[in-house]
């Protein structure tokens, strides 16, 4: 019997030199075979990294990036808080499945500055993650793990502010996730991962939910209202999260800014369908800075190949109406009140 080996790829890709050399190539100003300057490779590699921003999260402009562009993250919530910083330097808003949960083994006092879980939790926790406690007050306690966990002990940066009971949870992670463009879907996600989704609110609707500013009017949140800003985004809940042993966490679908393009060797955070189109528009963007006119063919270049990258991937929706959908005064099929 003859075995017969499929020769067949699927991983083309190129890098960020790559489209810079192709886009250069195409506009005429650099011949085949030629190497790059230094200043015009600065140049094209500033122009490529604004390009791949503008067209990141553009619904109208291309709704199928939206969809390679999404991600999951969980933001934990606090009793003291109806609003959170999403991205980096915010609260505790952490790629979905990057972080992990456990339990005590035995009772925290206040001001206690160690944690007792399992000789598996303490292979799982290192130095500088950041913790979570809940503590018997309701509340969640965050810090970082300070030093090495050894045995069934890990030691925290800050003390217990309360006491801590025997199997309470502790959730631990290493890193934040990114800041949204673009909240797509929110839904609070309780202790037993069923989830409960949360309406979506304008700013219009949200300036008009009276208790969203009173530290007394606690409960699952049931709406929220996102802005992007700039350096991490801020979500606002309806009203403060009264049980955190309960519902501890959201659990968000958003959409994600493009990666930056720095190293020669970075991949643009596109799919395959798309590097023509990067190429093109290149070359259409570097064109004036070598004093170079674009010709006819590289304008047609540019719009047969963005206008078929924009038709890649549609999302698929379904579209129906719902009697007073974005009335907040009015009482929703679910008899949920805002």
């Amino acid at each position: 019997m003859t075995v017969v080996v499929d020769p067949s790829t699927y991983v083309f890709t190129v890098n960020r030199n790559d489209v810079i050399r192709l886009a250069m190539t195409d506009c005429g100003c650099l011949g085949v075979g030629e190497e790059i300057a230094a200043e015009d490779l600065d140049y094209c590699a500033d122009k490529l990294n604004m390009l791949v921003k503008q067209w990141q999260g553009t619904s109208d402009f291309a709704p199928g990036l939206k969809m390679w562009a999404r991600k999951r993250a969980d933001l934990f919530l606090e009793t003291t808080k109806s609003s959170y910083l999403l991205g980096p330097s915010g609260d505790h808003w952490v790629t979905s499945g990057s972080w992990a949960s456990a339990v005590t083994t035995a009772a925290s006092a206040a001001a206690a500055v160690t944690l007792t879980v399992s000789a598996a939790t303490v292979t799982d926790v290192v130095n500088g993650n950041t913790i979570g406690i809940l503590l018997a007050s309701g509340v969640a306690h965050w810090t970082t793990v300070s030093g090495t966990p050894t045995g069934t002990t890990i030691t925290i940066a800050a003390a217990l502010p309360s006491a801590a009971a025997s199997g309470t949870k502790i959730f631990y992670y290493q890193t934040a996730a990114q800041r949204p463009l673009q909240i797509l879907a929110a839904m609070v996600r309780d202790s037993n991962n069923h989830d409960t989704p949360l309406a979506a609110m304008t700013l219009n609707q949200y300036e008009l939910v009276r208790a969203k500013a009173d530290s007394n009017t606690t409960g699952t949140p049931a709406a929220y209202y996102y802005e992007a800003q700039l350096g991490n985004g801020r979500l606002y809940l309806n009203l403060f999260p009264a049980n955190l042993a309960t519902y501890p966490y959201l659990h968000v679908v958003y959409l994600s800014p493009i990666q930056d393009l720095v190293l020669s060797t970075d991949t643009p955070d596109y799919p395959q369908n798309w590097y023509r189109a990067l190429a093109a528009q290149l070359a259409m963007d570097i064109a004036p800075g070598f004093q170079i006119p674009a010709s006819k063919e590289l304008i047609a270049l540019r719009n047969d190949s963005v206008q078929i990258a924009r038709n890649h991937d549609p999302d698929v929706t379904r579209l129906y109406f719902q009697p007073y959908a974005d009335d907040y005064d009015g009482e929703y099929p679910d008899t949920r009140n805002f």
